[in-house]
């Protein structure tokens, strides 16, 4: 056993540390070429005002501007603008979440180490490089390093720690993560509260006398998100306006109206969900689907992918980051559910039967899982790494010379590298109006750069708008980037750009 540890564990250190190296080294890449968008904005604008002592920074990025705090209560933010001290660089929130990533994945290493303990009394070192092969070969994981930072990758190795001490009848201990996952938004308190939910209902949880854990950590989070939810500090969810459909007519209220809503009409659901599968199944199959009988699994894959798959919007489903915490979850469980059975023999005559199905299907489902990440990371090639070298040199000329209290309407590609300001605004849907609040106001526009939300002609039609109309100054104008300084008469207030708008 020791041997076979000291394997594992050496493999893992190796193959974590490159993984690590390599996402830093790609973080690093999408930033210097100004591949980073709105999401990146959002949290990095908070992080610099912070940081430059506004405690109560409101959020510009996602219209209408509100408090940051109001966006999922991200707290986290806050320590995390101590960072300054070490790298005044927004990148260093990119490293926080390849790092957070890379822990995430130690721990649902340790977890599938200590299953495999339990129950293979041989093939356990095969079995453990191969869950590791599986786990970070993962498209998941490569997906969310490529699409800005978010609060769910940051939190994730503190629900997963909560979840593995909670296995492992460590009850007390489970709550000190649990306790954590509070700094990490409303999101990562609902992932939380399905993971305690998971535990509550398994029987080596009950048996060893972790109910009381597992209950507090699940009705602290649901209240949690409910309170919160409730009172306006969960906006980004959108969750009135994403599940509205499925009330059948009225205006839904809250959550409740919604359930109710999914409850009466259960048809409507349905019909979203057949049509959201390819969505719903890549995650799943791609960590082994079988964890889904697990509760470790079944809970956390419930929680996150009917929501996300339910939403009007694909926004939910599509990006990785969103179902990300189904990966490790689903791997664990999926290591729970063949290591118990091929641990299990049939009677002397079928046993080395029994193993081999066992073996054939987990061989069957992981080169399925390899296969489909393989699609995955070639896909990844279309969607990301869009702003070119000569763009990315222009971007930069761009941003050293716009001074940091203008204002910045920049296209929503390529945004998030402009974020350290108080007024920033991605420009992502036509028509759309911005507020006026600086003397200067600078658009950068980029219709065919980076992971663009808006089609090129909405980007060209307000180009032209803005030339013929607003009497700006040319800062730059090559390689697909174009920058316009605009100066507003004296008490203009807004900007409508939709190629045939008007300030006032």
């Amino acid at each position: 056993m020791a041997t076979s540890r000291r394997g594992v564990w050496t493999a893992t250190s190796l193959v974590l540390g490159a993984q690590f190296a390599g996402l830093i080294t790609y973080s690093t890449y999408l930033f210097s070429r100004f591949d980073v968008a709105e999401d990146f904005a959002h949290n990095a604008q908070a992080w610099f005002l912070i940081g430059h002592g506004d405690l109560d920074p409101v959020d510009t990025v996602r219209l209408p501007s509100t408090l940051f705090l109001r966006d999922h209560l991200d707290l986290v933010l806050w320590p995390l603008s101590l960072l300054r001290v070490v790298s005044s660089s927004p990148l260093s929130l990119l490293f926080v979440q390849d790092l957070a990533m890379v822990v995430a994945e130690a721990i649902t290493m340790l977890w599938v180490v200590r299953l495999c303990e339990e129950h293979l009394d041989r093939g356990r070192l095969a079995a453990e490089l191969v869950a590791l092969g599986v786990l970070v070969t993962n498209a998941w994981w490569y997906e969310t390093a490529s699409f800005d930072v978010h609060l769910p990758p940051l939190g994730l190795p503190f629900v997963l720690l909560a979840g593995y001490l909670l296995w492992r009848g460590r009850f007390r201990w489970a709550l000190v993560p649990a306790a954590f996952c509070l700094l990490f938004g409303n999101v990562v308190v609902e992932l939380l509260a399905f993971v305690g939910l998971g535990a509550l209902l398994t029987r080596r949880v009950r048996d060893q006398g972790g109910t009381i854990s597992a209950g507090v950590i699940t009705s602290v989070s649901f209240l949690w998100v409910l309170i919160f939810t409730g009172t306006g500090f969960n906006q980004a969810s959108n969750i009135v306006t994403e599940y509205s459909y499925l009330i059948g007519s009225g205006a839904p209220s809250g959550l409740f109206d919604i359930a109710r809503g999914v409850v009466l009409h259960p048809g409507t659901a349905f019909k979203v969900l057949g049509r959201r599968w390819h969505g719903i199944a890549r995650p799943l199959v791609t960590a082994g689907l079988v964890g889904v009988f697990t509760p470790s699994g079944a809970f956390v894959a419930i929680g996150l992918l009917l929501p996300a798959a339910l939403a009007s919007s694909t926004a939910y489903i599509v990006p990785g980051f969103q179902t990300l915490a189904v990966v490790p979850f689903l791997l664990v469980g999926s290591v729970m559910f063949f290591a118990r059975r091929t641990s299990h023999a049939w009677g002397p005559a079928g046993q080395g039967r029994h193993r081999l199905i066992v073996m054939g299907l987990a061989a069957l489902l992981v080169a399925v899982a390899v296969v489909l990440d393989g699609r995955t990371l070639v896909h990844l090639r279309s969607t990301w790494w869009r702003v070119t070298p000569a763009a990315s040199s222009a971007l930069g000329t761009v941003l050293a010379h716009t001074s940091p209290t203008a204002e910045v309407i920049a296209s929503n590609g390529i945004v998030g590298r402009f974020s350290e300001r108080t007024f920033v605004y991605p420009l992502a849907f036509a028509p759309e109006t911005f507020p006026v609040e600086a003397k200067d106001v600078v658009f950068v526009i980029t219709p065919s750069q980076g992971n663009e939300a808006m089609l090129p002609v909405f980007s060209q039609n307000d180009l032209s708008y803005i030339t013929t109309t607003l009497h700006v100054r040319t800062l730059l104008d090559r390689d697909g980037v174009v920058a316009l300084e605009w100066r507003p008469p004296p008490g203009t207030l807004t900007v409508t750009l939709s190629g045939a708008s008007s300030a006032t």
